[in-house]
């Protein structure tokens, strides 16, 4: 056997496909480290098989895939694929892996990996750990342990499946033991309970004599009272009768007027119903149009608001339009006045300049005067001066104060849109807060879902664990005691494998509806214990392990025996359920026995259709309840007070098992759910953390906005307040420049006082006349600036008014046009609900006029219902107390029937004999009266005394099934030891000579053996290696060199795959650390053997590879990707 060629396909650094034909020969594969050589035998310990991930060099699974290179895109999938050569036989083996998995197929068809041992022994490759020598296992292999040396040449030739067999059978083995021991334990159990119930035996057998002759008593009593009862019964149904037929009469009648007075009723009732509803209507109809009116009252009274708001406003712009023109009319006067006073002290100064210079040519006499007048005239200019100055600061002032007031304005317009934004802000953080609000309250939502979700599924895992407990006990229960002893050792026999046939219990062949099972218990009876088989000959197999053991009787139904007895069509009617076989789920492996069983078996609801049908029909009969009717005329019925039955039992395991599967997917939809929940409720905390932040961005707008218009109403109120500050420095200049008018005037008295010159009185008298003119003139034309300038700031006030009066009065007008159409619309509506409401109350007053009439008719008709009801109570009261008589006869008939016919059943044809009851209850109580002087009795040591002897029965055949199972493990175990150590022993013997020879060649001299470990056990017992170089003494391998050591470990390898006769060998590198003459060496045993068995080696060395027929070069053609080239070696020498 060889390989006969190698496909890889994009197996690790392998893109793409390559094919390796292989000789039968010797086949080298050379290439530089890293090229991917080894890879080629990953790929065949790959394909046959291996995993595991330190073998295969591998993480994970998918470094198996080629992961790609510069030129070569990454591969989804690989495939490795092998060809084998049998003389002519030919084996194909390929494995592919991809995303989805792994897939093996052996001559193109799908097999598992655990299937694929028997293929590899077919071609000898199950010892490929031996056969396989990959890089640094020879040194592996010079580092093994004895035992594990000893276990890996268990392995390659095959004394490993016998140690595995053994270990098995060591387990069974103490299995079995703890069996014994178990079944030793318990019947020792029911030994001592036998003795210790031995005395409330005795005592239960006389009381269940005493028992048997009352219920013989009491089943004559019985039919002696019943024949009594029913003969009165009998009486007082013919009076019955008589007394119906009158009261049927009187029935008609009463029947008759009482459905005239219903109808008369029902009128009414909907006559009620009709003015209800009416009513109703009334009442909503007076609520609106209660509603309308004050609606309409509300609009009048805005509309009477507005409208007085709009005379006031008009009677305010006329006051504001008068005050307006008499301001504008005073204000001209003023200036014109203004202006006349500053031309005529413009002509004044000019007269007092012309006087003042005529008179400062005076004579030196007056020079002292003209001083002091110098100085008083430069004292009066000075003072003069300043009143100017003074007056054009306050103009100026003026003149600031009317810019300020359009700065104001502005400020204030500013002010309002800041506060208009503020509102829409205010108004924004609100309805964010309103939607924070509700996230919060969706996330609360979303955590009471979440905790929801876990409590129930905490629930359902309760009810798992809880379903799990019930199903252990229902267990426990079944297999205390579910099946008879003979059944229950069939069944333990064929489990324990001593009995080669396949069988079940009829109860296991079907399954059924609970309500079902108490009707199949009773009709199967003991034939759900029938055991079902293929052939008479496996119920022979059966019968015979009973008869072996005295095990018991079992009934066995062979399917080749079985029959489908089923009539055909169910019969029709309300009480039949249909075909038994219909009505339960058959096993289809045991489909002929339950033909056989329940084929014909008819389901009913109740006893009177079982009786009816069972008149003609000839097939069984069941009811629900368990009554069964037989084709030959029997009826068998009642309860046992005992546990539930085999199908029932089964039924509850059954039920048992779908719930806890159900509470299972349940619990996995739950925790879905949970899941769910959990992530709706952290998508709504962080939906609720965005809100937040934008409501904490938006409260930030909102206070930045609040900041500003504080800001801006700080600098408005600065302003006004700086306003008011210059009207007051106006006032104090305005007084600063009067006073020093008034400096100024004292000065010009004091100048006129001084003489001019002598003899020009005249002329100084004209200038001291002109310079109070000048002053008065002065005085006059401040005042009037004053006066003019107070005008001019009331012309403005009274405008800015007026502007703002006109706005109030346009907004009252658009205001009193809105409510004119609110109050045409209310009043529009307000009628139609009038209208409405008049409607409601006009079908009132007909309805009720009808009433009245119908009331009439009702009272007479009532009288006529009350006659007829009176005769028929009467007659009524008569059945009554003749059937209330019926009634408590066949109380005390039924009564009796139930008590006592399931018990003792009434013959048919009973006649009383001469015995009285009186007599037949004396004997009863007499019976009693013994079994009471018996005490209490345990009735139950009965049952219980035959239930242990069958239970120790069984438990001894058990225990020899045990005793005789063990017997057979130990003498198993005895004749594995013997097989493994002979074929150890042998393979050991046959290795070591090989061995030593393959070391005196590589070696040139010396010897080596192979040495089982003494005083162990034959399973324990490693294998040492003792080798002896040319020119020195033995030594274990452990103590040889480096060199020495590789040698060995090669020639116990090929020593061993030669012995195996392995088919095939391959070496990655192993010749790696020879020197030059052992690898001679090396190289020409590898040329031997390469004769008898294949080899492929990847190698380095030049003297391997020239021993090679074919050679095979792998080189990295880029990084991550190998390349083979194919070499003849006659060529390349």
């Amino acid at each position: 056997m060889f390989i006969e060629r190698l496909t890889l396909k994009n197996f690790k650094s392998f893109g793409g496909t390559h094919e390796l034909p292989f000789a039968p020969g010797f086949t080298a594969i050379v290439g530089p480290n890293g090229s991917g050589k080894s890879n080629i035998l990953d790929g065949l310990r790959w394909v046959l098989g291996e995993s595991g991930a330190a073998r295969l060099r591998i993480t994970r699974q998918s470094d198996l895939i080629f992961q790609g290179s510069a030129g070569l895109s990454e591969a989804a999938e690989t495939d490795v694929t092998l060809d084998l050569n049998d003389g002519g036989a030919h084996g194909s083996l390929r494995r592919h892996l991809d995303a989805s998995g792994g897939t093996l197929y052996v001559n193109g068809a799908r097999m598992r990996i655990q299937d694929l041992t028997q293929f590899k022994q077919q071609w000898r490759l199950e010892g490929d750990r031996s056969a396989f020598i990959g890089q640094g296992e020879v040194g592996a292999a010079v580092l093994q342990k004895p035992f594990q040396r000893r276990l890996q040449l268990e392995e390659l030739f095959g004394i490993d499946l016998y140690r595995k067999k053994r270990d098995g059978a060591l387990d069974e083995l103490k299995q079995s033991g703890d069996e014994l021991l178990r079944l030793h334990t318990l019947m020792g159990e029911l030994r001592a309970r036998r003795e210790e119930i031995a005395p409330d035996l005795q005592n239960a057998r006389k009381a269940k004599d005493y028992q048997e002759r009352l219920e013989d008593l009491r089943r004559v009593l019985y039919h002696y009272r019943r024949c009594s009862e029913e003969t009165r019964l009998e009486t007082l149904d013919r009076k019955h009768e008589e007394t119906g037929s009158r009261l049927e009469s009187a029935e008609r009648w009463a029947s008759l007027w009482k459905n005239a007075l219903e109808r008369l009723r029902a009128q009414g009732s909907e006559y009620a119903r009709r003015r209800g509803e009416l009513n109703d209507e009334l009442e909503e109809l007076t609520p609106r149009l209660d509603d309308a009116l004050r609606r309409e009252m509300a609009l009048n009274a805005e509309k009477s608001e507005s409208e007085f708001a709009a005379r006031r406003a008009s009677e305010e712009r006329d006051r504001l339009e008068g005050q307006l023109k008499k301001e504008e009319t005073l204000r001209s006067e003023l200036a014109v006045q203004a202006g006349r006073l500053t031309q005529e002290a413009s002509s004044l100064d000019v007269q007092i300049h012309d006087l003042e210079d005529r008179l400062s040519s005076r004579d030196a006499a007056l020079e002292e005067t003209r001083r002091k007048r110098q100085e008083l005239l430069e004292r009066e200019a000075g003072l003069l001066e300043e009143a100017r100055q003074m007056d054009a600061r306050a103009e100026t002032l003026g003149l600031q104060s009317r810019e300020r007031s359009a700065v104001l304005d502005d400020l204030r317009a500013k002010r309002d849109g800041m506060v208009s934004k503020m509102t829409e802000s205010d108004e924004a953080l609100e309805a964010l807060e309103d939607a924070l609000e509700q996230l919060e309250k969706k996330r609360g939502e979303a955590a009471a879902r979440s905790q929801e979700m876990a409590i129930r599924a905490q629930s359902v895992r309760r009810s798992i664990a809880k379903g799990e407990a019930e199903l252990d006990s229902l267990l426990q229960r079944a297999e205390a005691g579910l099946y008879p002893r003979p059944v229950q050792m069939v069944l333990s026999a064929v489990k324990l494998g001593r009995l080669k046939i396949e069988t079940i219990p009829a109860v296991e062949g079907f399954s059924c509806d609970g309500s079902l099972a108490p009707c199949l218990e009773a009709y199967l009876g003991g034939r759900q214990y029938w055991l079902l088989v293929d052939t008479m000959a496996q119920a022979r197999v059966g019968i015979d392990l009973l008869k072996e053991r005295s095990g018991g009787r079992a009934t066995f139904l062979p399917l080749e025996r079985c029959r489908s007895p089923r009539p055909g069509k169910a019969p029709a009617g309300s009480g039949v359920l249909g075909w038994a076989i219909d009505l339960v789920a058959p096993d289809p492996r045991w489909l002929p026995a339950m033909e056989h069983l329940l084929g014909d078996l008819l389901v009913v609801k109740d006893y009177d259709t079982g009786a009816r049908l069972a008149a003609t029909a000839r097939y069984p009969i069941v009811t629900v309840d368990g009554e069964v009717f037989s084709p030959s005329g029997t009826v068998s019925g009642g309860k046992n007070a005992r546990s539930a039955g085999a199908i029932t039992l089964r039924n509850m395991i059954d039920e048992t098992e779908k719930r806890i599967v159900a509470d299972k997917k349940a619990q996995a939809e739950i925790a879905k759910a949970l899941e769910a929940a959990e992530r709706a409720e952290a998508k709504a905390g962080e939906a609720l953390e965005k809100q937040r932040a934008a409501a904490s961005e938006q409260k930030s707008q909102t206070e930045a906005l609040r900041r500003a218009l504080r800001e801006q109403t700080e600098e408005l109120n600065a302003l006004l307040q700086e306003d008011s500050n210059s009207a007051q420095r106006i006032d104090h200049c305005r007084a600063e420049a009067k006073k020093m008018r008034e400096s100024a005037a004292r000065a010009r008295a004091e100048i006129d006082a001084l003489p001019l010159s002598v003899g020009d009185d005249a002329e100084s008298a004209r200038l001291a006349e002109l310079r109070t003119q000048g002053l008065l003139v002065g005085e006059r034309l401040t005042a009037k600036k004053g006066e003019l300038e107070k005008s001019v700031r009331a012309v403005s006030d009274l405008r800015r008014a007026l502007s703002a009066n006109t706005e109030e009065s346009r907004r009252i007008v658009q205001k009193l046009a809105e409510l004119a159409g609110r109050q045409e619309a209310v009043l529009k509506e307000k009628g139609a609900r009038e209208a409405e409401k008049r409607a409601v109350q006009d079908q009132i007053s007909e309805l009720d006029k009808h009433n009245a009439d119908a009331a009439r008719r009702m009272e007479r008709q009532l009288l006529r219902s009350q006659r007829a009801q009176t005769a028929f109570d009467s007659l009524t009261r008569d059945e009554l107390m003749a059937r209330n008589e019926i009634e408590k006869v066949r109380e005390r008939l039924d009564s009796l029937i139930a008590d006592n016919e399931e018990k003792y059943p009434y013959p048919a044809d009973f006649v009383p004999g001469d015995e009285s009851a009186d007599k037949l209850e004396n004997s009863c109580r007499y019976v009693e009266r013994s079994l009471k002087d018996l005490g209490d009795v345990n009735m139950g040591a009965l049952s219980e005394d035959q239930s242990l002897s069958e239970r120790l029965e069984f438990l001894d055949g058990q225990l020899k099934d045990v005793q005789h199972g063990m017997d057979e493990l130990r003498a198993l175990i005895a004749n594995t030891d013997k097989q493994a150590g002979t074929m150890f022993n042998g393979a050991l013997v046959k290795i070591d000579r090989r061995f030593d020879e393959l070391f005196q060649r590589l070696f040139g001299g010396g010897e080596a053996h192979l040495k089982a470990q003494e005083d162990m056990d034959l399973w324990e017992a490693g294998v040492e290696i003792v080798a002896r170089p040319p020119g020195k003494k033995p030594l274990f391998l452990a103590q040889l060199s480096g060199g020495e050591q590789s040698l060995t470990a090669l020639s116990l390898l090929f020593a061993s795959m030669e012995v195996a006769k392995v088919p095939l060998a391959v070496l990655d590198e192993v010749d790696a650390a020879l020197d030059e003459a052992n690898l001679t060496r090396f190289a020409q045993m590898v040329a031997d053997y390469s004769k008898n068995l294949q080899v492929i080696a990847m190698t380095h060395r030049r003297q391997t590879m020239e021993h090679a027929e074919v050679m095979y070069g792998v080189t990295m053609s880029e990084p991550g990707l190998s390349q083979i080239v194919s070499v003849k070696v006659d060529q390349w020498n």
